[in-house]
Formats: structure tokens, sequence, C-alpha cells
């Protein structure tokens, strides 16, 4: 994974008033970005993936980070600067920017999981980029075997972790 293990290069971030200088620089590197993306934007649509070094520049700039918790590193933005970043990658390459919303916003999630989840992830990488799947129970009809045994692994994949009466049962994969 590109970044992986490295510190992004950010400064202080804003409190959860927001602190308008550091706003503005985080959107600042979001909208620097824009000329290399919208280079590689064929390229990211040919590979169907981000680019290698687009997914660097995301993780350098501190942008994969903007709404992480500041105890590991992150930002700790509202979920409104991950959103106004988006809109500015967006700019550039759409896919670019759902792909940075999508990830990014993980951390956002894994924040509100207990603290020995979120150590799983975040005291082996604080870089790590975290993707969710989640199960809708189907009724009845779509009970079975494999139904069953999905719940069982899911429950593994997050160490335990399901709701009480689970409406949905949400799993994190985390890209090593």
């Amino acid at each position: 994974m590109a970044g992986a293990g490295q510190k992004p290069n950010v400064s202080p971030s804003a409190g959860p008033d927001g602190d308008d200088l550091a706003y503005a620089a985080m959107i600042g590197r979001a909208k620097a970005l824009i000329p290399q993306l919208r280079e590689r934007a064929s390229r990211t649509e040919e590979l169907r993936r981000l680019p290698p070094e687009t997914e660097r520049d995301l993780h350098d700039s501190g942008l994969f980070r903007i709404v992480q918790p500041k105890r590991v590193g992150g930002s700790e933005f509202d979920y409104v600067a991950l959103v106004d970043c988006a809109d500015a990658l967006g700019q550039a390459d759409a896919s670019v920017a759902w792909n940075f919303a999508n990830l990014a916003s993980h951390h956002w999630m894994l924040g509100m999981f207990d603290q020995r989840a979120q150590d799983l992830v975040w005291n082996q990488d604080a870089n790590a980029l975290i993707a969710s799947s989640f199960l809708f129970p189907a009724g009845p009809r779509q009970e079975s075997r494999w139904r069953i045994r999905a719940k069982r692994q899911l429950a593994i994949l997050v160490r335990g972790w399901m709701p009480a009466n689970g409406i949905c049962w949400p799993a994190l994969f985390v890209r090593r």
C-alpha cells in the first residue's frame, strides 16, 4: 500500500468547531491535486481502480485521514470537510472523489467502534485503508446454512463485534 507506515505531511488539525486556517489548508491540498488527477483520469478509468501514485498522493496530503481521530494522527475534521474535499477532487476525476470519500469515511466509522477494535487496525498501521460491507437479513425464506456461516465469518472478521439483534451485520476489511 502506498504511504503505508508513513505519517502524512499535515499541519496541526482543527478542533470540533473548525479552525478556518486548517480547513482551508486541507481544501487547498485537495485542490492542489487537481492537475495530476486530470492527467491520470484516463489511466484511472483504464485500471478501474486508483493508480498507485494517486493513492500515494491522497496519503501524503493527509486527505485519507481527514476524519480519523487525532489520537492516531488524523485531522478529526467533521464529515462536511470530507465532502468538501471530495467535491474538490471531483473537479478533476469523479472516480477518485468517490474512492477517496468511501475510503476516508471508514476512518470515521472505525472511530466509533470500541477502542480495542480501533487499536487492532491503527496500532499496526494508522494509514491502513478500510472498506466495509453489510449483510441485510432477507427474511425467513433466505435463512440457510450459507447465511449462518456468513454471519459467523463476519463475526470473526470484526473480532466478535456485532449489533444487538442485528438489523445488519457490519464487517470492516482492512487492506494491508
